[in-house]
């Protein structure tokens, strides 16, 4: 299990399922969500075909874009003033 916390300080535990991929938990109030082992694929070779994602367009759900931003933090390089994501 690991844990982290958003810009706003919300507080998220993601844990590996079984058949890939991983549930994703809000602390505060037990809300799941689930991110598919495709969904972390897609957007690392998205990055690494050096595309420059936007804000909001790996997933409409702003907590499972920040755990896949989470999952990604060693290659994605998150640009606050064009507001995009990219490779390191």
């Amino acid at each position: 299990m690991q844990t982290f916390k958003n810009a706003k300080g919300a507080e998220y535990t993601l844990e590996e399922r079984e058949k890939g991929g991983f549930t994703l938990t809000r602390v505060s109030t037990g809300s799941t969500e689930s991110i598919s082992q495709k969904l972390i694929d897609k957007t690392t070779a998205r990055l690494e075909s050096g595309e420059a994602i936007p804000f909001r367009k790996i997933n409409y759900t702003v907590a499972v874009e920040q755990a896949v931003l989470f999952l990604l933090r060693d290659i994605v390089h998150i640009d606050p003033f064009s507001r995009t994501y990219s490779k390191r």
